[in-house]
């Protein structure tokens, strides 16, 4: 726009220009910068929310494991287990593959809690380095068979 063109705007009209350019600019730069400050938040809050997931599940597959372990110890020290793994060490020659065996120990409390609830296959290594499947059935039995012989 040439001078003698800005001479036919009147003051008003010229004001009005201006005030709304200067209002465009400004808002411009509020929301720029607002735009910047939320993203620079959001990013930070999510972050820190990705953080704490992962400390609250290592924390968990920690807690997770270590059960595990004592659920192991726990298992190895029965009574049951003792005297299963007595069992299998003395007649560990008769065990074939793909033939089972059924085991009725005396006093399997242990077992029987396990089998309920946890599980219903254990496997025990022999003195000799065999590895046998102990299935626990219900009805107080116990299949025995023999996976890895060494």
């Amino acid at each position: 726009m040439s001078l003698k063109n800005m001479r036919k705007f009147s003051i008003t009209d010229k004001l009005v220009v201006a005030s709304i350019f200067i209002s465009v600019v400004t808002i411009t730069i509020v929301a720029s910068f607002s735009f910047y400050r939320t993203k620079d938040a959001i990013l930070e809050r999510t972050f820190n929310q990705l953080t704490s997931v992962r400390v609250i599940k290592t924390n968990l597959i920690e807690k997770f494991f270590n059960t595990c372990i004592k659920e192991v110890k726990l298992a190895k020290s029965s009574s049951d287990i003792i005297n299963l793994t007595q069992q299998i060490n003395d007649t560990g020659n008769i065990f074939n593959y793909e033939k089972e065996y059924d085991l009725k120990p005396k006093n399997n409390l242990f077992l029987k809690e396990v089998s309920e609830d946890y599980y219903n296959r254990i496997f025990i290594i022999s003195k000799s380095g065999n590895i046998f499947l102990l299935k626990i059935r219900k009805k107080n039995v116990i299949t025995v068979s023999l996976i890895l012989k060494i």
